[in-house]
């Protein structure tokens, strides 16, 4: 009826990740809802975590490569604070990328839960397996003929098990001059 007053309870109790969101702008409605993805995400990640590539859900790797998706690439960046005129774009072969990787970046299929975050890798699965799609894998220039991930180390490692033989792949446009000799893929555009 409409002469009774509201019930403005929330429909969960305020958490400090409800609040968290809150902080970031986010509504009490956003925040609760964000975090129940998360949760419901985690239980899903916890059934996947360990398991061989055989027993995975089926899925194809899939890049977003939209410029305002890209702070996705380094965690906890949040939108509008990139400089997108300032990053490039490129796809470039696996076999490019693993030929000049430094070492401590590079992981084998085997390795998917043996190194890094076995729950960042679980969660990565998950989503794919939802059809989500993924902002490109971050990287930069080292010493000599090498270049290190700045971001998208789980993704990397989730792609590389399920065969992808492309990728995109982020950079700082400053970089460009290191980067071209690595990667024959590279243009200047």
């Amino acid at each position: 009826m409409s002469g009774e007053p509201k019930d403005d309870k929330p429909s969960q109790p305020m958490t400090p990740e409800i609040a968290l969101e809150m902080l970031d702008g986010a509504t009490y409605e956003q925040a609760a809802a964000a975090v129940a993805e998360r949760v419901r995400v985690s239980k899903l990640a916890r059934k996947v975590q360990g398991k061989p590539i055989e027993k995975w859900p089926d899925f194809v790797m899939q890049w977003d490569d939209n410029p305002s998706s890209f702070h996705f690439s380094q965690d906890g960046l949040g939108p509008g604070k990139l400089d997108l005129k300032e990053i490039g774009l490129f796809v470039a072969r696996l076999s490019s990328l693993d030929a000049v990787l430094q070492k401590y970046n590079l992981r084998t299929p085997d390795e998917v839960w043996s190194v890094g975050d076995k729950f960042k890798a679980a969660k990565v699965i998950v989503h794919a397996s939802e059809g989500r799609k993924f902002s490109p894998v971050w990287i930069a220039p080292t010493s000599g003929s090498e270049v290190c991930l700045v971001g998208g180390n789980h993704r990397l490692a989730i792609a590389r098990a399920k065969g992808v033989e492309t990728l995109p792949l982020i950079y700082h446009k400053k970089d460009f001059t290191k980067l071209k000799p690595l990667f024959p893929e590279l243009s200047s555009d």
